[in-house]
């Protein structure tokens, strides 16, 4: 069975950095498959994260806007230290839904790093 929707984490992205220190803010697109809609009041957001391969956190996220046949939705996580390296991955259900119905995004991952830092391109994942 094909899912009704489809999430994908939309920033910070694979290959992104973020500075330490500043809060992170991580947005998730919910776009609707098959001609079907999305309604922001229907559905419950969350993120998966963890830190340097740690222990596995979730954060619910907010809907933020709905612009056409995608729902917008921000998770935020509290500022990190230069070195972390973030994996996480978004899924959504209907409020009050069984696990089991949940959509999740593929993975995604970030780092982060001092503001003094240069920026260097992560390589892209196998």
């Amino acid at each position: 069975m094909q899912p009704d929707s489809e999430v994908v984490i939309l920033s910070p992205g694979p290959r992104d950095i973020v500075l330490a220190g500043s809060k992170i803010a991580i947005v998730v697109g919910i776009s609707a498959v098959q001609g079907r809609t999305v309604s922001s009041t229907k559905i419950e957001v969350q993120v998966h994260y963890s830190i340097n391969g740690g222990t596995d956190e979730i954060v619910t996220a907010e809907w933020k806007k709905t612009d056409g046949d995608v729902a917008y939705f921000e998770a935020r996580i509290d500022p990190l230290w230069a070195g972390d390296t973030v994996e996480c991955f978004a899924e959504h259900k209907l409020k009050n839904g069984p696990d089991d119905k949940a959509t999740r995004s593929a993975p995604s991952s970030f780092r982060v790093i001092d503001s003094r830092e240069k920026p260097r391109v992560m390589p892209k994942a196998a």
